[in-house]
């Protein structure tokens, strides 16, 4: 199991560990099947770039602790290349901003999911709200 980073330890800089994952015949059907997504791009092998970056940000949540009240508010994503099942994709994340606005915590994560050669598929930044912490 994954040691979880705890919210206080995310500082503007933070690097998160890679996420190395890759998509499966499975996992693209069951994918198209949610999304109710017929094209016929995708009978050739080529991934979704929307499933790459669900598939990122699961990667990325499962690495800090996310507090009750967090609120994933946006996300500005750039699809620079296509990716096929069975390619091995990196996920690499880096806190960039990290403040406190009234009752409220704000962060955003900038996000590049990459091919083994370095290609860069998905570039982009995730923001994020939360609850001002109540002291015990």
């Amino acid at each position: 199991m994954i040691n979880k980073i705890k919210y206080e330890k995310l500082a503007v800089g933070l690097e998160f560990p890679p996420s190395y994952f890759s998509v499966d015949f499975n996992t693209l059907s069951a994918y198209l099947k949610a999304t109710e997504d017929s094209s016929e791009l995708y009978d050739e092998g080529i991934v979704p770039p929307m499933a790459i970056a669900a598939l990122a940000m699961k990667a990325l949540m499962g690495q800090f602790e996310i507090l009750p009240g967090t609120v994933h508010t946006s996300q500005q994503l750039t699809f620079l290349n296509i990716a096929r099942v069975g390619e091995k994709l990196i996920s690499i994340a880096k806190v960039t901003r990290k403040i406190a606005r009234g009752k409220f915590h704000m962060f955003s994560i900038s996000i590049n999911v990459q091919k083994e050669n370095g290609e860069i598929v998905i570039t982009g930044e995730l923001g994020f709200v939360l609850p001002l912490l109540q002291e015990k």
